[in-house]
């Protein structure tokens, strides 16, 4: 992988990280990530990178895995919705209902998930 490419992917991920933790009223978190070759080399920027953006708003991490995506339903889902965005990121003169198709599909699972 291009270190480029790599870096872009460590800093989207961060961007994520910091999204959730800003704006959830949680206090403490267990974070799973993808262990995607794109992190191979970033492992420990992704882990402090995490701990600081948590300090900065206050909260507490325990646990930071990183795990294979086949195996773990939530990242499943991420990978659907990010790659969801991607398309329609790469096709901005589109209209957006594919888009908005694509995640009419996840929704539901989306919501079951996020109740548990």
């Amino acid at each position: 992988m291009p270190k480029k490419k790599k870096e872009h992917n460590l800093l989207q991920t961060l961007e994520v990280v910091e999204l959730v933790l800003a704006n959830d009223k949680g206090t403490s978190y267990d974070l799973i990530l993808d262990n995607t070759d794109l992190m191979n080399g970033y492992e420990e920027e992704l882990v402090k990178g995490c701990y600081e953006i948590a300090a900065r708003y206050g909260k507490r991490l325990g646990n930071i895995e990183m795990r294979e995506s086949s195996g773990v339903k939530a990242l499943q889902v991420h990978d659907y919705v990010a790659s969801t965005l991607g398309a329609c990121m790469e096709n901005k003169d589109d209209d957006g209902s594919e888009c908005h198709e694509r995640f009419a599909i996840v929704e539901p699972a989306v919501k079951r998930f996020i109740k548990k």
